[in-house]
């Protein structure tokens, strides 16, 4: 299907959802000029490392081969604006002070400002529960705090067409935090890309960010689905409930604005009034004396935005942090068939596999906004049946006719089909 000998990439975009100038980056390409397949040029940005690419779509499903071209000499506006303590993009302004602390967001379509206090702080707890030391986090935790404060560094250490970074470097003892602050010209994200080297024990590394929100409850994305909880300590419920499980996204908002906590690969937060904030690291001493010791790396991501999660879309963002484009080296020596597609904005596809027992197609998806969907999938070979199935497969109805195949989802319905094609 590639021919990796030719001069250029294959993106894959795995999701249900198409994705708009995302830039994903390529490793070890020093390339400064693209074009898709009509020969149109493609947004790029070299930088250390390699090169960003901003394809102006991906379909859902879509695999797409871009070519290297030979450079020629273009000049490219750059709409970021960086001097000591702020950086200006499109769509934001951000400052900070000399503790690295971001002191002011202000979001320039919706004319607010994001942040109620200075955010993105790193704030260190004792931990010391009363035993599952590797387990249990205590609400007590909050009574003995302080924040980390001591900015070595800060550098500029990208700026061009699609986005902007600003590194910061903060030392705490014996341990290091060095983060990129990734800035955007057509994403509302604000990503901050972490690498911790953490030397200490029974200390709760969170990072704390005071949004100008005021709502009366937050909510936590879980697997398939979502919860909501309170952000007020009126009730021994409340109480029970000062952290939260979270997957991939935990948003704050009101009517017609809010702002959302992403995440790669953190799974709890905490939101009480207006404070959101998502633990990183634990360090617990048993039954692991050096849980938690050394090295990590992690992204999380500030998503402002206009209206309620829902309108804003925050789990498709909140997928893309996580599930990256793939790259891969080569070019499409033909155009792909593909045995599914599907796209609707409140449905997540889950897994598309081989059936366990016979030669079909198993699809999984959910319904992750709690309202009634109407879905059609469409496949590029002919079906002769598909099959509504539980979640081992065993099934359930069965439908002889073929394309399109309609389904109506339940609010958070979990739906498993069976797809056989023809011979």
């Amino acid at each position: 299907l590639l021919d990796t000998a030719a001069a250029g990439v294959t993106l894959f975009n795995s999701s249900a959802w198409p994705r708009y100038a995302e830039p994903v980056f390529l490793v070890g390409r020093t390339e400064s000029r693209w074009l898709d397949t009509k020969g149109l040029p493609v947004p790029s940005q070299l930088t250390d490392g390699g090169c960003w690419l901003a394809p102006s779509v991906l379909h859902p499903l879509e695999a797409v081969s871009f070519h290297a071209a030979a450079s020629v000499a273009v000049e490219s506006d750059n709409p970021f604006h960086y001097q000591e303590g702020q950086l200006d993009t499109p769509l934001y302004q951000i400052r900070w002070n000399k503790s690295g602390q971001l002191i002011r967001i202000w979001d320039r379509q919706q004319q607010r400002d994001v942040l109620a206090e200075p955010g993105n702080i790193f704030t260190v707890y004792e931990d010391k529960p009363l035993k599952y030391d590797a387990w249990d986090i205590e609400i007590f935790h909050v009574q003995k705090s302080r924040m980390i404060t001591g900015l070595t560094a800060v550098t500029l250490t990208a700026s061009g067409p699609l986005l902007a970074e600003v590194s910061f470097q903060w030392q705490d003892g014996e341990s290091q935090i060095r983060q990129c602050m990734r800035v955007y010209r057509d994403s509302p994200r604000i990503d901050f890309v972490t690498d911790v080297d953490w030397l200490a024990t029974n200390q709760l590394l969170k990072v704390r960010f005071p949004v100008a929100i005021r709502a009366t409850e937050a909510t936590y994305d879980i697997q398939f689905g979502n919860v909501r909880r309170s952000t007020t300590w009126n009730t021994s419920w409340d109480y029970a409930r000062f952290e939260s499980v979270v997957h991939q996204w935990a948003d704050l908002s009101e009517s017609n604005y809010g702002v959302s906590l992403l995440n790669d690969s953190k799974y709890g937060q905490a939101i009480k009034d207006n404070v959101m904030q998502l633990t990183l690291i634990k360090s617990a001493i048993s039954p692991d004396p050096q849980a938690d010791q050394g090295k990590h790396h992690f992204t999380y991501a500030l998503l402002p935005h206009a209206g309620d999660w829902r309108q804003a879309c925050v789990a498709h963002q909140a997928w893309f942090l996580n599930e990256t484009l793939s790259v891969m080296p080569g070019i499409l020596t033909k155009p792909l068939v593909y045995p599914i597609r599907l796209s609707h904005p409140c449905i997540q596809l889950d897994a598309i596999k081989q059936a366990e027992d016979e030669p079909a197609l198993l699809i999984r998806m959910h319904e992750f906004t709690g309202g009634r969907q109407q879905v059609t999938l469409h496949s590029d070979y002919p079906l002769s049946r598909w099959v509504e199935c539980d979640l081992m497969e065993q099934p359930e109805h069965i439908h002889t006719d073929s394309e399109p195949v309609s389904l109506s989802f339940l609010p958070y319905e979990i739906k498993t089909l069976k797809i056989y094609f023809t011979d």
